[in-house]
């Protein structure tokens, strides 16, 4: 790369401050190809190439309004084709396109080349950094400052309105406003001809343009503006019944478990479909991409799909869609209540999804043993930044696998995976003695439910280091006339606090 780039990263992680680019020639209108492959999440499975014609497709008057802008229930591909601008603008009329688009909004900007800013994305000026001169901005920023600024928008409209929502409520709303209205309104824009990226999600860069539009106004006109502009443009006319269901849509796995049970469809489960990584050279973040289905009955039969660069969102919009397709009716008719005894929140409702950082390896025993051995479990004291102490249970890992073992031979295990599940049973939070006193009763094929965890490994290895240089100094002590007799008494009435120096203490082997 040709270009200088000059760099600077702020702590905020969901945005790095803009660059200054300087490029050999004036090339900024260029539309590169551009491929769904993301740096963020909340995307979803829509392909933008089809978006006008699935709108036009949606004639259920039961079907939410509210996704119609954000899902799809048609077949999507891992990668949506490249599609190729044949006739290239010019830098002036380009320029002029987006002036005479924020003017029709009552965007007035001073400078252009700010304005433009929400316009480009980062990837787009990586990609053509030998064909640009100059200094230009990208939109990262300027997204995440509208983010913010639409959230306060958002939140005040609500307040004003709907007075008796609860903070729950309000955060759903806001959730729902980001990622499906703002993708409403930037299909009602035809934003996707007007920003310039590479090779990154349609859905992503479509939001993160109107986002940063609304952090433009904010950035260089004023927070009266910003705040006419959001309420003008972008928030939508809501009714209660709007607000419910947009609270509603928040909640899908647990409305679709519960409506799953009421009719006795079973198994409802929802899975894995593809993980694969993302082509594009600039992911600033996941380089993934995963796809994610809801099944129904023993037959399998696919409910709803998923797709996006973020596991939790795909997994959210396959609920959705298999709420909106296969049960409009029960939906509509569902009451939802936050505060309910029955209520669960989504991270707590398990639909069997195994994520991609989950592995399942199955092993059987070979003479009584699977070959490895394990650490954690323990109650350990940890104090908070304002001096409070809370206990927590140390998770159980693979401290060590045997040589030639059937852990070993097998090779889908390895030192410093956490163990969550054993068979069906889920370890977390159980006791060093409890998890293997599970291992030694089980028999036959076991299925252990793994995820690596080097953060885990590191601790435990700073902590044996520990251990040891406190062993190696009682041992000293316990030696010395000074300490030993005061040593020897401690160690009568608390021994298990000596149980690394008098060796009272093995580790156990699976």
């Amino acid at each position: 790369m040709s270009g200088v780039i000059g760099q600077t990263r702020n702590v905020l992680p969901l945005f790095r401050t803009s660059f200054t680019w300087r490029f050999k020639s004036d090339y900024l209108y260029k539309l590169s190809s551009q491929s769904v492959s993301s740096s963020r999440c909340v995307c979803c499975g829509i392909s933008c190439l089809k978006q006008r014609s699935i709108l036009c497709k949606i004639s259920n008057p039961k079907m939410s309004s509210v996704l119609r802008y954000s899902t799809s229930s048609e077949v999507y591909p891992p990668e949506a084709k490249v599609q190729q601008n044949k006739v290239p603008l010019t830098n002036k009329a380009f320029r002029e396109n987006i002036v005479k688009f924020a003017t029709q909004l009552n965007v007035d900007i001073s400078e252009e080349r700010n304005l433009l800013a929400a316009f480009t994305h980062e990837s787009f000026l990586l990609q053509n950094a030998d064909k640009l001169s100059g200094s230009f901005g990208f939109n990262e920023k300027l997204a995440f400052i509208g983010a913010q600024t639409a959230r306060k928008s958002f939140t005040e409209y609500l307040f004003e309105n709907f007075p008796q929502l609860s903070a729950a409520e309000i955060w759903d709303l806001q959730n729902s406003f980001l990622e499906d209205f703002i993708m409403q309104k930037a299909i009602e824009w035809d934003i996707m001809q007007k920003t310039l990226y590479y090779r990154q999600s349609k859905e992503l860069m479509q939001r993160q343009t109107v986002l940063a539009l609304v952090g433009v106004v904010y950035t260089h006109q004023s927070p009266k503006n910003v705040d006419a502009f959001v309420k003008t443009h972008l928030i939508p006319e809501l009714t209660k019944e709007k607000v419910e269901e947009m609270v509603k849509l928040q909640h899908p796995k647990f409305i679709l478990q519960q409506i799953s049970v009421e009719k006795e469809h079973f198994p409802l489960k929802v899975k894995l479909d593809f993980q694969e990584k993302s082509k594009s050279k600039y992911n600033v973040n996941n380089p993934f991409i995963y796809g994610v289905i809801v099944t129904r009955g023993e037959n399998r039969e696919i409910l709803g799909k998923g797709i996006c660069h973020s596991l939790v969102s795909a997994e959210k919009k396959a609920c959705q869609r298999a709420l909106l397709d296969h049960y409009p009716d029960e939906f509509n008719k569902f009451q939802l209540a936050l505060d309910g005894d029955d209520f669960v929140k989504e991270e707590n409702v398990d639909l069997g999804l195994t994520v991609a950082e989950q592995r399942v390896v199955e092993l059987e025993k070979e003479n009584d043993s699977f070959g490895f051995h394990i650490r954690g479990g323990e109650m350990k004291k940890k104090q908070t930044d304002k001096f409070l102490e809370c206990y927590y249970m140390s998770p159980v890992f693979i401290s060590h696998i045997v040589k030639d073992s059937i852990a070993d031979k097998h090779g889908g295990l390895k030192v410093g995976d956490k163990i969550l599940a054993i068979n069906d049973r889920n370890v977390e939070g159980l006791d060093h003695k409890r998890v293997v006193k599970l291992l030694k009763s089980v028999s036959g094929p076991v299925s252990f439910t793994v995820t690596h965890c080097r953060e885990t490994l590191i601790a435990d290895k700073l902590e044996q280091r520990f251990i040891e240089i406190r062993r190696k100094k009682r041992l000293a002590e316990l030696s010395s006339d000074v300490w030993s007799e005061w040593h020897q008494a401690q160690s009568d009435k608390a021994p298990s606090q000596y149980k690394d120096v008098l060796k009272y203490h093995k580790n156990p082997s699976s």
